[in-house]
């Protein structure tokens, strides 16, 4: 069991990266990539995909943009280091 509130907070979904095929030269790629867009998915990153990215942070913003924009932001790093 994972502790709760020292950082741990992992999903079990998250850990199903290992399960993804290795990228090889292009002939897996369908694969591969049906696999990436389930992971990110189940795992609710798939926003940085979907969505462009917001508007930036400006004083005037309110608290539901801002939430959203680090949202955004977060998931984009995610899939960033998934993909690459």
């Amino acid at each position: 069991m994972i502790p709760q509130g020292y950082g741990f907070e992992v999903s079990l979904k998250t850990l199903n990266l290992v399960a993804v095929p290795i990228l090889t030269s292009g002939s897996n790629y369908k694969k591969w990539r049906r696999e990436i867009e389930l992971l990110l998915t189940l795992n609710e990153y798939e926003i940085a995909l979907d969505n462009p990215q917001p508007e930036a942070l400006t004083d005037k913003i309110t608290k539901a943009e801002k939430t959203e924009f680090e949202r955004w932001t977060r998931t984009n790093k995610v899939t960033y280091y998934v993909v690459c």
